[in-house]
């Protein structure tokens, strides 16, 4: 049955990898489903927004690196929810399981509403409403080689506006080594790559790809974990700089601290027993490109707690990306099979 699940996965990672081929080519345009790159999931929200290594048995982790799913118990789901700006909604809920056919999986939903918007003419005619959303739909597969994670997650994302439809289809393709003995993980992972099924206009849809590498330790006799996330590491030159603009004019020339530091994520969780962690992250690139010249606020900042409560775990975070203000995060997770189980045997 190993052979067969190890078969299975090794063809999807090559089909995989020739979407990855077609998808790098788009890497100079991110411009269409930009959805899929906010963090939804409190857990992740509060660590700074990116984390694709530490392997704490979050089903939610597969959003971000589908190789960290073998260490997610069958029957887990997990809901979450963010009130974002402008009136927007964001909800993901997730849930694994095993198959016969692949061995582990798992199903998830991500969806974004803009709401209603009125609508007129071209003489300013009152037309009624149109209302605005996005959802991707995703599978996750993972499987165990030693020490080494494999995962694969293919998922069909669908950008809607007024009857006026944009399609992808795309897929991350992750990896995760886990020291055997140290509490040591180093994660990379591909994420969306593939190609549009149906565009807006004429013009090429321009996906989010990026390729991802994090590393997560625990130092001995600490109850600290601590991340490191490197993203957007294909794109040549992240720093937005223009001399010539009234905007920068007094704003030093980015150096190479400021250059390679803004592809770096952190992110920080204290783990004071096991049913109480309080989580922190720090991202420099909101920071400089949010932050207003006359207060940077805390934009860049985050912090959360994940509370256990006998079977069910809650995590709250609030993430800051502008002076204005910030983002609360809500998740919730629980195991269907265990309440299942205590069921029966209270019957």
């Amino acid at each position: 049955m190993r052979g067969s699940h190890l078969n299975t996965l090794g063809i999807i990672l090559l089909l995989l990898l020739v979407i990855t081929d077609v998808g790098y080519a788009q890497i100079g345009g991110q411009d269409s489903f930009q959805f899929l790159n906010t963090p939804v999931n409190a857990r992740v929200a509060a660590l700074g927004g990116y984390n694709v290594s530490q392997n704490r048995g979050d089903l939610n982790w597969v959003f971000y690196n589908p190789g960290l799913l073998d260490s997610v118990a069958a029957g887990d789901i997990s809901i979450s929810y963010v009130n974002f700006y402008g009136g927007s909604k964001y909800s993901q809920v997730a849930y694994a399981f095993d198959t016969k056919a692949v061995g582990k999986a798992a199903v998830g939903l991500t969806h974004l509403s803009h709401g209603n918007f009125d609508s007129y003419d071209e003489a300013g005619n009152y037309l009624g409403t149109f209302n605005a959303s996005e959802y991707a739909v995703r599978v996750s597969l993972s499987h165990r080689m030693g020490p080494f994670l494999m995962g694969v997650a293919p998922q069909l994302a669908v950008s809607s506006i007024a009857g006026f439809r944009s399609s992808a289809l795309m897929a991350d393709i992750g990896g995760v080594f886990q020291h055997p003995r140290k509490q040591l993980s180093v994660g990379l992972v591909i994420k969306n790559a593939g190609f549009g099924l149906g565009r807006y206009a004429e013009e090429k849809t321009r996906l989010p790809f990026d390729v991802q590498l994090g590393m997560s330790f625990k130092p001995e006799q600490m109850p600290v974990i601590f991340s490191f996330t490197g993203t957007n590491l294909p794109n040549q030159n992240l720093v937005y700089f223009e001399p010539d603009s009234r905007v920068n004019f007094n704003e030093a020339v980015p150096g190479t601290f400021t250059k390679i530091f803004s592809r770096v994520n952190i992110g920080t969780e204290f783990l004071f027993g096991p049913n109480f962690h309080v989580l922190a992250g720090y991202n420099h690139r909101i920071r400089r490109e949010l932050r207003l010249e006359q207060a940077g606020g805390s934009a860049g900042f985050s912090v959360g707690v994940w509370i256990k409560i006998k079977s069910f775990e809650l995590t709250i975070a609030r993430s800051h990306y502008h002076v204005v203000g910030g983002n609360t995060h809500f998740t919730v997770s629980h195991n269907v099979n265990r309440l299942f189980h205590k069921r029966k045997s209270a019957s």
